[in-house]
């Protein structure tokens, strides 16, 4: 899959293109023990871009943060401060099948917080307690999220609805979760900032089925990690 993608980008970017390779996540711990060797982490932090292909699959046994692939995934996006996804939904004006036709001409951007919630959080891991009579295991993860990190976010979503419908849907789980309480907040006094653009609040579950059942109601969808 890269050796196609790098053909595309020789075509277009000719001699002036300079292309390293850098190897991560499965690919790299067989060859080195390091799922992100530091040879590779120069690599990132020296270049004006980086083309990212498959992190590489799971082996029996990769349960510690340090031997399974998609660490390596976790820490190129910490330090190159990639903390913003974007996922745009286009449909276009015959979607296959009349099941999805009321989906025609739908345009929606989805955008995903990426540094924060339970995939940075700490304390986690698994752990051993008593239960019932027994000792057992269980796993824990820390949810959490900070002030600044949802307004950087948010103003992204923002600046992308003034050039598109002008409206935000921010989906949370408010009602059960103290980090999407802070995230609404964090998130409707940004909003005061963009008098221009429309914002809505909603949770999660609903959103799933709104998002279904009518996607024109959609433009820029704002959203956490998970």
């Amino acid at each position: 899959v890269m050796r196609e993608a790098l053909r595309v980008l020789s075509f277009f970017g000719g001699r002036e293109l300079k292309v390293d390779v850098g190897h991560a996540g499965r690919t790299a711990h067989d060859a080195s023990g390091h799922v992100l060797p530091e040879i590779t982490e120069r690599l990132v932090l020296d270049s004006d871009a980086v083309l990212l292909g498959a992190i590489g699959d799971n082996k029996p046994g990769d349960h510690e943060d340090g031997l399974r692939p998609e660490t390596a995934l976790l820490a190129l996006r910490k330090i190159m401060g990639c903390s913003i996804n974007l996922r745009p939904i286009l449909c276009t004006a015959q979607p296959l099948g009349s099941r999805y036709s009321h989906a025609a001409g739908s345009d929606i951007l989805i955008v995903r917080e990426l540094n924060g919630c339970a995939y940075y959080g700490r304390p986690r891991g698994t752990r051993l307690v008593h239960a019932t009579g027994a000792i057992v295991p269980e796993g824990f993860d820390t949810m959490r999220y900070s002030d600044a990190g949802v307004r950087r976010v948010t103003r992204f979503a923002f600046e992308a609805a003034r050039h598109r419908r002008g409206k935000v849907l921010s989906v949370d789980k408010a009602n059960v979760l103290s980090t999407s309480r802070l995230w609404r907040d964090s998130v409707a006094s940004t909003a005061c900032e963009y008098t221009d653009v429309h914002l809505e609040h909603c949770y999660v579950d609903s959103a799933s089925v709104e998002i279904m059942s009518s996607p024109h109601d959609f433009d820029v969808v704002l959203t956490g990690n998970l």
